[in-house]
């Protein structure tokens, strides 16, 4: 597994990797490797049997590609894909990390390792390998925001926050960036300036629904009961099977007394 520093960084090499001095925005655009009609036809046949779910069937062929030397990063990527699906998760990390040995480069590699490290709770490991996409991929807006979920996850709350900032700083449109600022300052208590930041998100995103739920929220925390009403009126309108926003407009009925309709609204909360 990538071993783990507490300062973030490590030595490339050691992975038989290397450091680009002139760092691209994802992707890199390289030449398509010409392969032969043998490869071409077993990768149409891994595809074909991944729409159709048969995971088990496209493991078999790319593993069968190896076999015969049909190997490229997207092999292995796409192993790793098949792997976790399947919930193999040595195997689908053996995978994307043979991809990343072959071509560092390749930025799928790091979103789906990094969603599946996260996911199985190996937070060290998973904030080490975005930090080496960053190596490649210093501008790319979704690692950076990926950083400062993972530092979240860990409750390294002024770590989260910068790490979402420097997100925001490179694409100052990146909606779901200001969100997770907004919801860390929720958790700090600060509903005041979490709920700007809730309504920035709106500004930039108008059809990022998952928001409104969050301001009505921060709204209620304000006594601001008719706007926070209003904000979450909204997320069930365009949520309808969202269980938050069915609990945050209760939680506010609660506030004004109604507990006969808060009653309601958090019974319809639980049937999502």
């Amino acid at each position: 597994m990538l071993c783990t520093k507490e300062d973030l960084t490590f030595d490339l090499k050691k992975y038989g990797l290397f450091e680009v001095e002139n760092s691209n925005y994802h992707p890199m655009q390289k030449e398509v490797k010409k392969v032969s009609k043998e490869h071409q036809e077993m990768l149409e046949m891994s595809l074909k049997a991944y729409r159709k779910n048969d995971f088990k069937k496209a493991i078999e062929i790319s593993n069968e590609m190896i076999k015969k030397d049909f190997v490229d990063v997207e092999t292995y990527y796409n192993l790793g894909t098949l792997y976790t699906k399947t919930l193999q998760w040595q195997n689908a990390v053996n995978a994307y990390q043979e991809a990343l040995n072959i071509d560092p480069t390749f930025i799928k590699t790091y979103q789906s390792f990094g969603a599946l490290l996260k996911n199985l709770k190996m937070y060290k490991e998973a904030i080490e390998l975005y930090v080496l996409a960053l190596k490649y991929y210093p501008k790319d807006y979704n690692i950076h925001n990926n950083i400062g979920m993972i530092f979240e996850l860990q409750g390294d709350i002024d770590k989260a926050i910068e790490a979402y900032k420097n997100a925001v700083r490179i694409n100052p449109k990146f909606a779901k960036a200001v969100n997770n600022i907004a919801v860390v300052l929720y958790k700090q208590k600060k509903y005041k300036e979490s709920s700007d930041m809730f309504e920035l998100a709106l500004n930039i995103e108008p059809t990022y629904y998952e928001v409104y739920s969050n301001l009505g929220a921060a709204l209620n925390r304000q006594k601001r009961y008719d706007e926070s009403i209003t904000a979450l009126e909204m997320s069930i309108k365009k949520l309808p099977k969202n269980s938050g926003g069915y609990t945050n407009l209760g939680n506010v009925y609660s506030k004004l007394y109604d507990y006969k309709k808060a009653q309601k609204l958090h019974e319809k909360s639980n049937t999502f």
